[in-house]
């Protein structure tokens, strides 16, 4: 059985893929609505994983994500 991912993981996700896209590229590419994907990259800045960097673009932070993985890792490991 598959498992569904949510659109917050795919958005989340894409990024590392496709770096240079912004809200809008992002909708398009995954036929989703450019609302949902424009608060979830709003959700993800606020989180600290993706850096504004003007209109409609967005970069990485890959220190904090890389952080969030080793905790996420010790977690498991604990």
């Amino acid at each position: 059985m598959g498992e569904e991912v949510s659109l917050r993981d795919r958005v989340f996700r894409d990024p590392l893929l496709r770096p240079d896209y912004g809200p809008s590229e992002m909708a398009k590419h995954l036929n989703a609505n450019y609302n949902s994907v424009k608060a979830i990259y709003v959700k993800l800045c606020d989180e600290g994983f993706l850096l504004r960097e003007g209109r409609g673009k967005y970069s990485l932070n890959i220190p904090r994500m890389i952080l969030d993985l080793y905790e996420r890792l010790r977690r498991l490991e604990g």
